[in-house]
């Protein structure tokens, strides 16, 4: 018989399907049509809750799951709710749902906060347990930010992608990742650099004078050097694709596309009026 106020929850299991993002060979890609051998994940595996008033209970992993036992919980207000989670951020999502304690993984284990009860989901859990330092997703969360920076002002400027290994996800060798962290924190600053001091600036911003604002919306041309959509599929396909037409891109984005057009042969008569202005033909 379950007592007023208390919350029961027998044997609940939850698993997932979890597929690569990459098809790791040509064979792997046409067999699996690019999706890849999938791996089984339990978030939850013969998980009980018994919580009476009063108690206190720690939640370990505040993910989708641990994030629906914080809401319960404080529904059941017990005395104490503590969430275990390796971000911040998430815990800080943890403490609004109702969490009035939040911990880092491997700040302290849940036997060291004299609970009641402790219920573990996925993500935090192993970490808590293993006591694997929570820089680990810190580091990963970098890399991985780096990385899209730098090929994303790659592809803007027309340089080669950078390749990867993707090592991230084979290792939580602390010293490993932060050297990968640094490699390419160092590339995407480059040319972060870079894309601020494109070779023709001051002729780009000589036309822009002439011609409209950074941000101007309004069709057939747009933005500062105002491109017409034509120009932009040749020359800013993949921007025109990400952000839609150039006036939602940024200044840097707007004249490496048109550096790319002068390389591509243009020159600078897609400007007729504005570059003889300038001096520029």
């Amino acid at each position: 018989m379950i007592s007023s106020g208390e919350i029961r929850i027998d044997e609940v299991s939850r698993r997932f399907r979890v597929y690569p993002k990459d098809a790791r060979t040509l064979k792997e890609l046409i067999v699996t049509r690019g999706r890849g051998r999938g791996e089984d994940v339990w978030a939850l595996s013969g998980v009980s809750l018994h919580a009476q008033p009063g108690e206190a209970v720690g939640v370990i992993g505040v993910g989708t799951l641990g994030a629906l036992a914080i809401t319960l919980l404080a529904l059941h207000s017990p005395s104490r709710i503590v969430a275990f989670g390796v971000r911040d951020e998430e815990l800080e999502f943890a403490q609004r749902l109702g969490a009035t304690d939040i911990h880092l993984a491997g700040d302290g284990t849940p036997e060291a906060q004299e609970l009641d009860l402790v219920v573990e989901t996925a993500g935090a859990a192993a970490a808590v347990a293993s006591g694997a330092p929570p820089q680990v997703d810190t580091l990963v969360d970098a890399i991985r930010k780096h990385r899209a920076t730098t090929w994303h002002w790659q592809r803007v400027q027309g340089k080669p992608r950078s390749p990867a290994g993707f090592a991230e996800r084979r290792t939580t060798d602390i010293a490993g990742l932060t050297a990968l962290r640094d490699l390419w924190r160092k590339r995407s600053g480059r040319l972060r650099a870079r894309a601020t001091r494109p070779p023709h600036k001051a002729a780009w911003r000589c036309i822009h004078r002439y011609e409209g604002a950074w941000d101007d919306p309004n069709a057939p041309y747009y933005g500062g050097l105002q491109m017409d959509l034509g120009f932009q599929r040749a020359y800013g396909r993949y921007l025109l694709r990400r952000k839609g037409t150039a006036n939602r891109w940024s200044r840097g984005e707007q004249m490496w596309t048109a550096e790319r057009a002068l390389r591509a042969g243009r020159g600078f008569y897609p400007w007729p009026v504005t570059a003889h202005r300038c001096g520029l033909i």
